[in-house]
């Protein structure tokens, strides 16, 4: 995303949350604004970040025109969509990008069994899905997506308190005819560390998007 050209169209940053991330890519000279599904984010985000633009809005139906943005990111803002409704909101990222745009996506890897249950210090708790850098890179593909690359990192992150409703997926099932990147993180984070693994360069179709991260284990 920060390799957006200058005077690009700006980045849209979807399920922006409180908006750090929208401002780490203010900080870095990328126009950027942020749309979250939580009028309570959004209020946050707002009062933190007075400079930048925050908007509430749903990632399966956002209020932008086609082709308005030159980048999405999207980090970890689809691991609560149930997986029957991902293509469409695979579908809404790839309207609303300009030809030649990138897509940043972070997101669990997993085999796609039942939701975890995320409990929160506070009580609150949530469905994760989990979903393998496979079946996204194929959502991108059928929205009309290229996928440059992946990266697959090893777990990582504070210790916290989860159900895990399957185990995380091997790492022998990653094609292992791209080149291996073993960088194992530190952290306290439940689930077994895996190694990381890049995937690289696949046959590309007529528009562009990125796909380089997805994340095991990390709550």
């Amino acid at each position: 995303m920060h390799s957006l050209p200058p005077g690009s169209r700006p980045g849209a940053d979807l399920g922006c949350g409180t908006g750090r991330i929208t401002a780490h890519l203010d900080s870095l000279g990328v126009e950027a604004f942020g749309i979250d599904l939580s009028p309570a984010m959004v209020n946050l985000a707002r009062l933190t970040h007075p400079d930048l633009r925050f908007n509430v809005g749903s990632i399966t139906d956002l209020d932008l025109s086609d082709a308005a943005v030159g980048g999405v990111l999207a980090w970890y803002s689809t691991i609560h969509t149930p997986p029957q409704d991902l293509p469409s909101v695979f579908a809404e990222f790839s309207r609303v990008l300009t030809p030649g745009g990138y897509l940043l996506v972070g997101f669990h890897v997993g085999d796609e069994g039942p939701p975890r249950m995320v409990v929160f210090r506070d009580g609150v708790s949530v469905d994760a899905y989990d979903v393998t850098p496979e079946r996204v890179a194929d959502l991108c593909r059928q929205a009309g997506l290229v996928v440059h690359a992946q990266l697959l990192r090893a777990a990582q992150g504070r210790k916290c308190a989860h159900k895990p409703a399957s185990s995380p997926p091997n790492p022998s099932n990653i094609d292992p005819s791209n080149a291996p990147l073993c960088r194992p993180s530190s952290g306290r984070c439940s689930v077994p560390k895996h190694p990381a693994t890049r995937l690289q360069r696949c046959p590309t179709r007529a528009c562009s998007g990125m796909l380089p991260m997805g994340t095991i284990g990390r709550i």
